[in-house]
C-alpha cells in the first residue's frame, strides 16, 4: 500500500481554498498510484478547521467513512486526518490521529513542547502515529528528541531532501528508528515523487504503526525529484502571485 505520510493541499498557512482544487489534488494523488495520503496541514493554518471539517464531517468530497478521520474517495484514495505540529522547543512532528484527537489540539504555533504534546496524546488515549519531520534541517531540530524518541514511530525524509538520503539514514539509525518518506506536497506536482510502500492490505493507524516499527515497508523516491520540486516551487510562487492579485 503506497502511503504519502506528509501532504498539504493549502498553498500556504494563510491561504484560503477552493473545493475544486482540493478534489483535483486528491485525483492527481490517486492518478500517481498512491493509495493513502495523510493530510498533515500546519496546525496553525488559517483554514485548518474549515478544510478538515468539510472533509471529515461534512463529507464535501462525497467519500465513504471508514473510521473517525479516515475516508475513502470514489477514486479509491484513502485520506487520513493529521497535522504538522510546530513545537515550542523547535522543529515539527507529523501526527496522524482521529478527528477527535485533532480537534482537541490547540491550533497555535509553538503551543506544545514535544513532552506536552505526548502527554496530551496519551491522556486522550486514542491511536496515533507520530513522525519526526525535517530533522536534518539545521533550524528544525527537535530539542530533547533523544529523551522522547521512543514515542516516535519513525523519522521522515521528504522529496526535497533526497540529496540528503545518506544523512537521514544515518540519523534514523542513530536514533534507532525506521526511515519513511513523504512528499510535503504544497502543490499537486509533488504527489508521487516519494512515498512509503507499506505491507498492509487496508489502512488503520495501528496496522500502519505495527508495519513501520517492524520495518515491513520500502521507501520510494523518484530520480526526477530535484527537477519536479523546482517546477513545484515555481508553480507555487505563481499561484501566490495570482492569489495576491485576486
Amino acid at each position: 500500500m503506497k502511503i504519502d505520510t506528509h501532504t498539504h493541499v493549502l498553498l500556504t498557512k494563510t491561504s484560503s481554498f477552493d473545493w475544486r482544487d482540493v478534489e483535483l489534488h486528491f485525483d492527481i494523488a490517486r492518478a500517481h498510484g498512491l493509495h493513502v495520503v495523510c493530510l498533515t496541514e500546519h496546525l496553525d493554518a488559517k483554514d485548518f478547521n474549515p478544510l478538515y471539517n468539510g472533509i471529515f464531517y461534512e463529507n464535501k468530497l462525497e467519500g465513504h467513512f471508514l473510521a473517525d478521520g479516515i475516508i475513502i474517495l470514489a477514486n479509491g484514495l484513502t485520506i487520513v486526518s493529521g497535522a504538522e505540529v510546530p513545537l515550542k522547543d523547535g522543529g515539527e512532528v507529523g501526527l496522524c490521529a482521529s478527528m477527535d484527537v485533532i480537534n482537541s489540539l490547540k491550533k497555535e504555533s509553538g503551543y506544545y513542547t514535544l513532552e506536552n504534546l505526548l502527554k496530551k496524546l496519551d491522556k486522550n488515549g486514542d491511536e496515533y502515529s507520530l513522525i519526526g519531520n525535517h530533522l536534518c534541517h539545521p533550524k528544525k531540530w527537535i530539542k530533547n528528541i533523544e529523551k522522547y524518541v521512543e514515542f516516535l514511530d519513525a523519522i521522515e525524509i521528504l522529496s526535497k531532501y533526497r540529496h540528503l538520503k545518506k544523512e537521514y539514514k544515518e540519523l534514523a539509525d542513530s536514533l534507532g528508528k525506521p526511515l519513511v518518506s513523504g512528499s510535503d506536497s504544497h502543490t499537486w506536482v509533488q504527489f508521487g515523487l516519494s512515498y512509503t510502500d507499506v505491507d498492509i492490505e487496508k489502512f488503520t493507524i495501528s496496522d500502519f504503526k505495527d508495519a513501520i516499527r517492524k520495518e515491513k515497508f520500502m521507501v520510494y523516491m523518484s530520480e526526477l525529484t530535484e527537477t519536479m520540486i523546482r517546477i513545484s516551487e515555481l508553480f507555487r510562487e505563481n499561484l501566490k502571485i495570482k492569489a495576491m492579485r485576486g
